[in-house]
């Protein structure tokens, strides 16, 4: 599994547009959670123009790409 990463330091690029990865979140009632989520890359013209998480829009605090399927 990959490192963790801050959503402060850096966000997906835009090669993961449409593509699932792992998301840390500051649950209000659970506390820190990992999920899965779909990142949306940015749109210049929008007002997110560096784009979010589908599900949990900018409440993530850490991100990583999903590992590699596994193989037979």
């Amino acid at each position: 599994m990959g490192d963790w990463i801050k959503c402060s330091d850096r966000l997906p690029g835009d090669e993961l547009d449409g593509m699932c990865v792992i998301v840390a979140v500051l649950h209000f009632q659970r506390g820190l959670i990992a999920d899965a989520d779909v990142w949306r890359k940015g749109n210049p013209a929008s007002s997110c123009p560096k784009g979010s998480f589908a599900f949990w829009a900018n409440t993530a605090t850490h991100w990583q790409p999903l590992p590699s399927p596994p193989t037979e």
